[in-house]
């Protein structure tokens, strides 16, 4: 009997890890057109769709702690979070974007993607 525990126990002290299968995923794209805050003075802040690349976001659920997050050069985001409610919002400090929180249902299997529009602001 203790030969089985020393195999298995060397099985999986062996065993690679599995790494974890997000369940949020999104992508956060600056609208085109003029600036949020000086609509009508001077050309477009953006002539088309660009990704929101660098920015920060932070997902929020009440009982657990802040998750930031750095979007990565296409604007992506991957995270694994617990199943419930979560709000994303811009993180503070980026004077230049505007974006409405948004609430998302992470279901306790499966996985939910989004995609948000950020509004450039003029500065």
């Amino acid at each position: 009997m203790s030969a089985l525990l020393t195999v298995a126990t060397a099985l999986s002290a062996s065993a690679p890890a599995v790494a974890e299968t997000p369940n949020l995923t999104g992508t956060l794209s600056l609208a085109a057109g003029p600036c949020g805050n000086q609509p009508r003075l001077g050309a477009p802040c953006l002539s088309r769709r660009e990704p929101a690349s660098g920015a920060r976001i932070t997902l929020a659920r009440d009982g657990d702690a802040a998750r930031d997050l750095t979007l990565d050069s296409s604007g992506r985001f991957a995270v694994t979070l617990p199943p419930g409610v979560w709000r994303i919002a811009l993180a503070p400090g980026q004077p230049a974007l505007r974006m409405a929180p948004r609430d998302v249902t992470i279901p306790a299997d499966g996985a939910v993607s989004v995609d948000i529009d950020v509004t450039a602001l003029r500065p």
